[in-house]
């Protein structure tokens, strides 16, 4: 693990609203194949960024010429590779505060991983089409 990872002392979990229109990609289907009968859709993650600033890598992080300056203060140079989850970055909606906040930040890159799991299941058997991971 990178000496600026471990630096970081805190880790987070979110939430993004997907756009129901997601659910046209097959990948997404395959990993969900009763999305059509759920209600919502979301995307679950953790990251050393707190939410807000993850959520703005998703969308601003994808192709040629990345340049992002971070807006949480985990890592000090700018960005340049990209970082976007393919379906945050093309259906991200918004971030779900209320399912995650009370939860943030973490003491470790462990727990947050093990937290962005919880959250996903517990997510997937409250109606929900879940990407992950």
């Amino acid at each position: 693990m990178p000496k600026w990872i471990l630096l970081a002392r805190k880790f987070f979990v979110y939430v993004v609203a997907l756009d129901d229109a997601v659910r046209s990609v097959k990948k997404f289907r395959d990993r969900n194949p009763h999305s059509a009968l759920k209600k919502y859709c979301s995307y679950v993650g953790q990251s050393i960024h707190d939410p807000d600033c993850r959520y703005r890598q998703h969308k601003q992080c994808r192709g040629k010429n990345i340049s992002f300056s971070c807006i949480c203060g985990a890592v000090k140079r700018p960005l340049t590779k990209n970082l976007s989850n393919r379906f945050v970055y093309k259906y991200g909606l918004s971030l779900r505060r209320e399912v995650y906040e009370e939860f943030n930040p973490l003491k470790t890159r462990r727990e947050a991983e093990d937290l962005e799991e919880a959250l996903a299941n517990a997510l997937s058997r409250k109606d929900h089409a879940v990407w992950w991971g």
